[in-house]
This record gives structure tokens, C-alpha cells and sequence, in this order.
């Protein structure tokens, strides 16, 4: 039997990273986000991964889906350093274990 596969990204799909990176960029004294964001930033600021809040009924709804026996995949341009982290946010929030590519 085949199952359906479900592809999701994680930043501002699945979290809202963009509410944590411009809470970050307050705090330099700015309203605006600088684009690009400086080399480093999110390793000077893992926090913006970690504490990105899910999206309402983003969890819920994977779980759901994952127990119809469908698979689910998370895509993220996040560097590889941050694959525990993103694991632990997974986790964290409720979502369920699938593989990050």
C-alpha cells in the first residue's frame, strides 16, 4: 500500500521565525530588517529557531495526517548545524518525527 507523502517547509510555514528575527532586530535599535540578514546571524541567535512559536493547528494538523498513515517530510534551508536544534523544536512543539531534508 502506498502512502501519501506530505512535504512541509518549517521557518514561517510551520513556525513563526519571522516574529522572533524581528524581535531580534528590534533590539539593535531598528523597526526595520536589515535584508540580508549580517554573516552569523543565526549563530549569534539560535534562539530565533528555538523559540519561534508554531503556527495555531500546525502540529495538530501534521499528527493528524501522520496517523492516517501518511509520511511527513520537513524541508528547511537551515544549515546543518542547527539539526538538533530544529529536532528538538520539532519535539518541543508537538509535531511528529519525520525526516529533515
Amino acid at each position: 500500500m502506498k502512502k501519501n507523502l506530505w512535504v512541509f517547509n518549517i521557518d514561517n510555514t510551520l513556525a513563526n521565525t519571522n516574529e522572533k528575527i524581528q524581535e531580534r532586530v528590534d533590539g539593535f535599535g531598528t523597526k526595520l530588517c536589515p535584508f540580508p540578514l549580517p554573516s552569523g546571524f543565526f549563530e549569534d541567535n539560535p534562539d530565533v529557531f528555538l523559540g519561534a512559536a508554531p503556527y495555531s493547528g500546525s502540529a495538530e494538523a501534521l499528527r493528524r495526517l501522520e496517523e492516517t498513515g501518511s509520511k511527513v517530510v520537513y524541508v528547511t534551508t537551515r544549515s546543518p548545524w542547527f539539526r538538533n536544534l530544529t529536532e528538538h523544536w520539532l519535539r518541543m512543539n508537538g509535531f511528529p518525527l519525520g525526516e529533515a531534508i
